[in-house]
């Protein structure tokens, strides 16, 4: 499936701060997407390049859900709400909402149209485009096993340490057959032997510690601040912030 070392929350936090190119807004585009792959979990490329403003669903108190065309599936709906709702909007990390904020529209045309994830020349984003920066960043970062695909094999695998709900961690990821899911069983319980009882999802997120004009950084000591933040199931359908 994947190499350990790929899914470890410290390996996944080097993707979010990354620089993939020399273009400021490329590293930025690309971190958004690296992003969204591990905390959402949905199927990359398709999924992720085919997504749509009115995909990202967010209401006034900055919760909300991602809407997800499953092209493997003859074009079925399915919804993923995040386990807390700052990886949907917080502008202190990489959010789908950060990025429309305050990064879409420095290269948004005519040829846009409503497209989510733009190039720089304002298209749409393709498969063979992501692939050729976030493919071999991704082997330097984390190794030469690293596909695309392990920022899904990480998601499935942090949500299934979380909630400890098989079926759940199915639904979320569209899985027709729960026997699918299999594998992040055991993936999940070695990284807990390893790494303790802990939120994977709050690690990864952890900001690198800066220190400026001789204090903290103050969007560290916020980060630090959710970590002990704990999530559960409701209904059914998704992960609610505590």
């Amino acid at each position: 499936m994947f190499c350990y070392n790929e899914s470890f929350p410290e390996t996944v936090n080097k993707f979010f701060s990354y620089e993939y190119t020399d273009n400021i807004y490329e590293n930025r585009l690309f971190q958004s997407i690296t992003f969204l792959g591990f905390m959402f979990g949905m199927r990359p490329p398709s999924e992720i390049i085919n997504l749509n403003l009115d995909d990202i669903i967010i209401n006034k108190d900055g919760t909300g859900y991602i809407r997800i065309h499953e092209q493997k599936k003859h074009g079925k709906k399915r919804i993923i709400i995040p386990f807390n709702k700052s990886v949907l909007t917080s502008p202190v990390f990489k959010s789908p909402k950060n990025y429309i904020d305050n990064w879409r529209h420095k290269v948004a045309n005519s040829r846009s149209k409503d497209a989510l994830f733009l190039q720089s020349d304002g298209r749409r984003i393709t498969g063979k485009y992501i692939r050729s920066y976030i493919s071999p960043a991704g082997k330097k970062i984390a190794g030469q096993y690293f596909h695309l695909y392990t920022m899904r094999h990480t998601f499935a695998t942090y949500l299934y340490d979380y909630t400890k709900d098989f079926k759940f961690v199915s639904q979320m990821l569209g899985h027709t057959k729960i026997n699918t899911t299999n594998g992040y069983v055991h993936i999940a319980n070695c990284m807990t032997r390893q790494i303790g009882n802990r939120n994977l999802f709050n690690l990864a997120l952890r900001l690198h510690k800066k220190i400026v004009r001789g204090k903290q950084d103050k969007i560290d000591c916020w980060a630090k601040k959710h970590q002990s933040k704990r999530i559960t199931t409701r209904n059914g359908y998704g992960l609610d912030g505590i």
